[in-house]
């Protein structure tokens, strides 16, 4: 991820932003830049990431604690991984580029 990328974090808040360096976290959900909850349903979690994409975002890092959303909210996972592709993928940390 190139620096200063904006980055959708999904920890279920257990990191923040600490763990990116010269990366501009935000958290999903958010609420005024603050960590907020998982989404209500996929159809919530699927306006929010296309809202926060037109707001610049360009990765999505889905960190271990949150690994059960793209269980929990299939079609969200079906999507994004249609509509993204996955640049890392190991047992702690998923990354998808928004941009492709």
């Amino acid at each position: 991820m190139p620096a200063d990328s904006q980055v959708i974090v999904m920890d279920d808040g257990a990191f923040g932003s600490g763990f990116l360096r010269n990366r501009r976290a935000v958290p999903f959900l958010e609420k005024g830049g603050e960590y907020w909850g998982p989404p209500a349903d996929d159809s919530t979690a699927l306006q929010e990431l296309e809202r926060m994409r037109e707001q610049g975002a360009a990765f999505v890092a889905v960190a271990w604690p949150a690994f059960w959303w793209l269980d929990y909210y299939s079609a969200f996972a079906t999507y994004l991984r249609r509509r993204s592709r996955p640049i890392l993928e190991n047992e702690r940390l998923i990354v998808f580029d928004l941009r492709a």
